[in-house]
């Protein structure tokens, strides 16, 4: 999360601005800010957002070297990790100033220290929330784990960006798994 938070901060800094950039870690969540040339004002759902980069060239730069999937990848890994450390969302707000609000579990709490010396992938409860999109892709691979993605974006009213990414929250929690090749596979969707 910290990474995500760091390269947040330099990828969409304004840098004309004197502005301070900081990170504060608290007991309870890290909150960062930093000057921002903003496209939009108020909270950023990761369902319903369009990644704009503040400064492309910085963008392309942490993509080259790995830090940063692809564009919009910071929002979505942060409510993801932040989901998965703590049970709890994250918010990212947007404005003059940037703000990012990442809760942490209580020390000693199920969501972090049921991890600490385990050997088990923290992927493996599969009670995570997850968003409507993923929900609603989820109980379409229920009924038909040989759908395609183009099937399951018609069918749910989706486009095929936004089931790739609920695809991908669902592999990443564990719930689902693809058996054999993209183009000849299938879904297994795990039983709770």
């Amino acid at each position: 999360m910290a990474r995500e938070i760091a390269s947040n901060i330099l990828a969409h800094r304004e840098f004309t601005s004197t502005f301070i950039a900081k990170v504060v870690i608290e007991q309870d969540r890290i909150y960062a800010e930093n000057w921002n040339r903003s496209n939009q004002h108020g909270t950023i759902d990761p369902d319903d957002f369009t990644p704009q980069p503040k400064n492309p060239l910085i963008a392309r730069f942490f993509s080259a070297i790995s830090y940063a999937d692809r564009l919009g990848s910071g929002v979505r890994n942060l409510y993801k990790y932040s989901m998965m450390y703590s049970g709890r969302t994250p918010e990212l707000i947007e404005g003059d100033v940037f703000k990012t609000i990442v809760p942490l579990a209580a020390a000693g709490s199920g969501a972090v220290s049921s991890f600490i010396g385990s050997t088990e992938p923290i992927n493996e409860p599969i009670n995570e929330p997850i968003n409507k999109n993923a929900r609603q892709v989820l109980e379409l691979l229920k009924a038909d784990g040989a759908i395609t993605k183009e099937e399951l974006a018609e069918q749910a009213g989706l486009s095929r960006a936004t089931v790739t990414r609920a695809l991908k929250t669902l592999q990443g929690l564990g719930i689902i798994e693809r058996i054999g090749s993209n183009k000849a596979g299938h879904w297994k969707v795990r039983e709770n």
